[in-house]
């Protein structure tokens, strides 16, 4: 995710923090290889991790 992170710092915004979760898919869940459409199908749970930095993001 450089590119994400050097695409703000173009902007010179301060209050951006970036998380990058190499391990999740885009459905913040536990995936393996190349995302495709049958990973609709499997039953997962966000990942607590994401779960967990949200939550401090929402109290702050």
């Amino acid at each position: 995710m450089p590119s994400i992170r050097k695409r703000f710092s173009s902007f010179n915004i301060s209050n951006v923090k970036i998380l990058v979760f190499d391990d999740l898919n885009h459905l913040m869940i536990s995936g393996e290889g190349k995302s495709t459409p049958v990973e609709y199908m499997k039953k997962g749970h966000v990942d607590k991790r994401v779960i967990g930095e949200i939550a401090r993001w929402m109290v702050k």
